[in-house]
Formats: C-alpha cells, sequence, structure tokens
C-alpha cells in the first residue's frame, strides 16, 4: 500500500490496478459468453468473489516491479527480476483455485446444475487473471513505470497518507505482538468466533434459490368438475383477453384441457395460459416489475366466472418442478382407498395454511368427489350373446374417446383417420346404451343389452407419490418469509390437521431444499 501511497500522479495512474480488474472483468463477461451462461444471481455471485481472490496477481506483479525499483533498478530489469520470483506463485495459486473450483462444476444432479455456473466464471476468471499477470502485467511495468520521486519531493496528500498510514501500521503491528504474545487465549477466542458463526449461520431462515424474472409467468385456470371441455375453451379464451389488457404484457397463450398444478396431467376443466412479458429493456420501473405485474393479473381474473386462477412463477432452474414457492405432497399411508378423506384432509389443510401470515395463496388440487359413471359390463350375458368383454371396451373406447385407424394421402399430403361417434349420439348418458359392439355371428348388439350405467363419485385424477395415493398443496411464502419458514410452518400446520393415516412429503424445488446441498428442514 505505501508503494502506491509514494509514487508520482503519473506513476500513480499507469501502475494502478483497476485497468487489470477491468480487462479481467472483460475477459470473465467474454468466458460467461463463451459458456453460455447468463446474468444471473449464481454468476454475479461468482464476478463478487472473483474480484477478491483472482485480480491480486496482477497486482502482485506490480507491486514486486515496485520494490525493486525503489531498490534502484530499471522498469524492465525490475519486471525482469520480479517475474522470476513471482511467476511460479502465480501459476500455483492458480493452480490451485482451478482445482477446487473444477471440479464442483462436474458434480451430477442438481448439485452441479447449480454450481456448474458459479465455478467455471471463478475458473475461468483466475485463468484470465494469471495470463494477464504474466504477460501483459510485466510489459506494462516494463514500459510505463517510473522510479518514484524521494519522500520529500512528495506533494502533501502523498505524505499525509503515508504518515496516517504508518500510525495504523504501528497500531495494528502493536495489536499483533500482543495477541501472539498470548496465543492460547486467542486461539480460543477464534474457535468461539468460529462457533458463534456457525449458530448464527444456523438462526437465518433457509432457502433454495432467489426468484428471478424470467420476462413470463404460468396461470392455472380450474373450473368446475362438471364443466365441458367447450366451456374450458371459453373462460380459457376471456382470460387471455383479460390478461393481455395488462401493462407490461406482451403476449398471452392459452392452452385448455391442461392443469399444470397436477403435473401438466390432461383435465377437461383446467387449462393454462404462458404470460410473456415486454422486455427488460421496456420495464425499468417498479410499476413493471413481475410482482406489480402478477398482483394487477391476479385482481383482473378475480371477478373470472366459474372458475378460480392461480398465478405460478416458473421455477429458478427449469424442470425442477412446475412452479416457485413449495409443493406438498399428503400422502394416504393406511393402506385404503378413500379418495373422499384425502380431499377433506387436504383441503383443511390449506384452509388452515390460509390463515397463517407466513403463508400465501396455498390451494389444495385434490377432488375427491367427482361426478362420475361407471359402465358395469353383465359378463355372462355378453358371452351368451358372443361378445367379449374387450370387444365391449374396444366399442366404448372408440365411440366416446376415438380410435387412430390408419392414413391415406391425399393432394399431395397425408392424413390420419380416426373413428369416433357423432357428437349428438354421445351427449347422454342413456346414449352410451344405445351404441353397438358387433357379436360372434356378426349381429350388432346394442350396449343396453349388456351392461347398465349407474352414478357414483370418484378423483378425477389419481396421483400415486412414493406408491401412495396423494393429494397435491401448492403456495408460496407470503412477503418477507423465506421458503424454509413457509416450509417449517406447513409441517407444523400439517401435524395438526392430518389424520394419523396420513403424512407428507416434499416434492419439486421443495424436495431439493429439504434434501439438498443446501438441507433445510427434514420432511414430516
Amino acid at each position: 500500500m505505501s508503494n502506491y501511497s509514494t509514487r508520482s500522479p503519473s506513476t500513480a495512474r499507469s501502475s494502478s490496478a483497476p485497468p487489470s480488474t477491468r480487462s479481467t472483468k472483460v475477459g470473465a463477461f467474454a468466458a460467461m459468453w463463451l459458456l453460455g451462461f447468463s446474468v444471473n444471481t449464481t454468476t454475479l455471485f461468482a464476478l463478487v468473489l472473483a474480484i477478491g481472490i483472482v485480480v491480486d496477481d496482477a497486482i502482485v506483479i506490480v507491486e514486486g516491479v515496485s520494490r525493486h525499483m525503489e531498490a534502484g533498478l530499471s522498469s524492465r530489469e525490475a519486471a525482469v527480476k520480479a517475474m522470476s520470483e513471482l511467476f511460479g506463485p502465480v501459476i500455483g495459486i492458480t493452480l490451485v483455485l482451478m482445482a477446487v473450483f473444477i471440479p464442483a462444476a462436474t458434480l451430477p444432479g442438481l448439485t452441479g446444475r447449480m454450481y456448474q455456473q458459479f465455478a467455471l466464471v471463478i475458473a475461468a476468471t483466475a485463468l484470465i487473471s494469471a495470463v494477464n499477470a504474466v504477460t501483459l502485467k510485466p510489459t506494462q511495468c516494463a514500459l510505463w513505470l517510473r522510479p518514484p520521486p524521494p519522500p520529500g519531493r512528495r506533494n502533501l496528500f502523498y505524505r499525509g497518507f503515508n504518515a496516517a498510514y504508518a500510525r495504523a501500521e504501528a497500531v495494528y503491528a502493536a495489536l499483533m505482538r500482543r495477541l501472539v504474545a498470548v496465543s492460547l487465549l486467542t486461539t480460543l477466542a477464534g474457535f468461539a468466533l468460529i462457533g458463534c458463526a456457525i449458530w448464527g449461520l444456523t438462526q437465518v431462515p433457509t432457502a433454495f434459490l432467489p426468484n428471478e424474472d424470467q420476462g413470463y409467468f404460468i396461470i392455472s385456470l380450474n373450473l368446475p368438475d362438471a364443466a365441458s371441455a367447450r366451456r374450458t375453451e371459453a373462460v380459457v379464451a376471456e382470460a387471455v383477453g383479460q390478461v393481455r389488457k395488462v401493462a407490461g404484457v406482451e403476449d398471452v397463450i392459452g392452452v385448455s384441457g391442461i392443469s399444470p398444478l397436477d403435473n401438466n396431467a390432461t383435465l377437461y376443466n383446467a387449462g393454462m395460459l404462458y404470460v410473456v412479458l415486454r422486455d427488460w429493456s421496456e420495464r425499468k420501473t417498479a410499476e413493471l416489475g413481475i410482482d406489480a405485474i402478477t398482483g394487477r393479473v391476479r385482481a383482473a381474473l378475480a371477478d373470472l366466472p366459474t372458475a378460480t386462477a392461480q398465478i405460478l412463477l416458473p421455477p429458478p432452474i427449469q424442470g425442477v418442478g412446475n412452479s416457485n414457492g413449495f409443493t406438498m405432497m399428503v400422502e394416504m399411508k393406511d393402506g385404503s382407498s378413500d379418495f373422499l378423506a384425502l380431499q377433506s384432509a387436504a383441503g383443511q389443510l390449506a384452509e388452515n395454511a390460509a390463515t397463517q401470515t407466513g403463508l400465501a395463496h396455498v390451494a389444495a388440487t385434490f377432488k375427491g368427489d367427482t361426478k362420475q359413471l361407471r359402465l358395469v359390463v353383465d359378463r355372462v350375458k355378453a358371452e351368451t350373446l358372443g361378445v367379449t368383454v374387450g370387444q365391449v371396451f374396444s366399442a366404448v373406447e372408440s365411440y366416446l374417446g376415438s380410435t387412430y385407424v390408419n392414413q391415406f394421402t391425399k393432394f399431395n399430403n397425408v392424413f390420419q383417420v380416426y373413428v369416433q361417434a357423432d357428437a349428438p349420439f354421445r351427449l347422454r348418458p342413456g346414449d352410451v346404451l344405445k351404441l353397438k359392439v358387433k357379436g360372434a355371428g356378426g349381429q350388432m348388439v346394442p350396449l343396453g343389452t349388456l351392461a347398465s350405467i349407474r352414478d357414483e363419485v370418484g378423483p378425477t385424477l389419481i396421483t400415486l407419490y412414493n406408491l401412495y395415493p396423494a393429494a397435491t398443496v401448492v403456495g408460496s411464502p407470503a412477503s418477507g418469509f423465506s421458503s424454509g419458514e413457509a416450509m417449517t410452518l406447513m409441517q407444523e400446520i400439517a401435524a395438526r390437521s392430518l389424520p394419523p393415516s396420513m403424512d407428507t412429503a416434499w416434492t419439486g424445488m421443495s424436495y431439493q431444499l429439504d434434501f439438498g446441498p443446501f438441507e433445510g428442514h427434514q420432511a414430516a
């Protein structure tokens, strides 16, 4: 530090560290571009850490050359001698850093995916810094550095700085001598500080990855259980029109028949909207941030008739879950198939969680009381009429759900052929019994002579998690709370709300937080 303070202004400008720092940063961004990384929380953290641990290479070279010049050598001789002394240490520390960080980028699974950008950015920055330190920096020192003027000829600022620095250095040296004199006590104090730091880290709320504005979000729409596909399409179209009017929205893509809350399963009474936001360069104000936009979208869809809307932010890492926030699975572990009890337990859990200030937008998606029609086949009568049960099921499948037959070529295009009963002949339950199936003798037998239809209730979609029937409960932490705190609160509520025959487990991003590299609170 004193070497920099004693140079003339022109010398200090030519030999200071900022140009090296800037070149290292530019090189780091170039490496990020070559590696296909973007500027995000992970890479920015790597850059901040790299500034402190890798740009010192160039500074060490400059300090070494300056020390030899103060001893009377010319700038060229000082650069040669400094490099003969410092080349090995610079290469050694660079290899050590790369040996530490590069293996972290090769870790498998989600852990490696998280650390890949962080590790490779630091390793690339270390390599660029070392190349700069052993090539460009000694050349700059030989060309630009000049011997510093005598202490008496330096200006008032440098003399004042050196005087203040000398006093601070003396105080620091005296403190170090006293600490060394009581080395045992100093060591114990150091361990005490380490213990306090570890205890403090355990008190910090856990979280996995911070939310990021990824330029889009998803809206899940759910209609009543008896809603038809045409009704779902109409609601999805209406929601698309309303969301497009919100400021900051670029485009909206609506898809009916898919439920993002149920792992993108096919459901006739569900739909989803992909909301694409305007470019970040057009959304620089807080009113156009993703939180403000989602708030306005939520208000616009609050009065949507016969449908409930749930806004889902995409997960920080694509492919790990379907949304941000937390996802809890309520498992039925008593071996039964009482889906009504599972729906009731999951719904009660969501209602209790909704009353907590630390949780927001908690909802249970499982429905176990959906009205259904069961087709009961009289197997004895079917066998008597020469119709197999497989023929009955195949006919019903083709009439109601369509079946692929073949394909043909016409007008230089290939067309696929599907068979299905025309809409007027499958509108009502009684129409199903009028459909016919071909018997063994070639005669057409109405289904009403072989089967009957009865009403019942059951789940629209059965989800198995860990091989147990399960219901999904989704939500997010409220403002000011971390995901770890929200998960802990959900487990406490589940312990009080669920019967002994049911348990909980985490999935998606919540599972990674609970059992991943940033282990938080164990699941029940």
